[in-house]
């Protein structure tokens, strides 16, 4: 089943392709020094972004990554809206080559065992 976000205002959508519910998926946003921000669920995604739901309410940059904690991807992600816990991300597929190196320790670090904020392992 498809999801359309719909401008309140004037009835218009505002994505390019239908968002597809997928099984839940935990994953962890991070910033591009690998700081982690918030854990969140993957609700629906699309060819080009995701609808999320954050596990807290947490501020968050522009810029930054989702680490989906099943399959091990990371991806440089953009915030394009939010509705209180509620986000939604577009895909960068053009990460800045500074950002495709962090993307790349970041998936290092999962690898061995995720940090927490902390530097505790969760």
């Amino acid at each position: 089943m498809a999801n359309t976000k719909i401008n309140a205002k004037n009835g218009i959508e505002l994505r390019q392709h239908p968002r597809h519910r997928v099984h839940l998926r935990s994953a962890i946003l991070a910033n591009f020094q690998g700081r982690i921000l918030c854990d969140c669920i993957i609700h629906d995604r699309s060819r080009t972004g995701l609808c999320v739901r954050l596990m807290a309410q947490a501020p968050l940059p522009l810029t930054f990554a989702i680490c989906e904690e099943e399959t091990e991807t990371i991806t440089a992600v953009r915030l394009v809206w939010r509705e209180d816990k509620n986000i939604g991300l577009c895909f960068q597929s053009h990460a800045a080559l500074s950002e495709q190196t962090i993307l790349n320790g970041l998936k290092k670090r999962i690898r061995k065992g995720f940090a927490g904020p902390q530097g505790q392992p969760q």
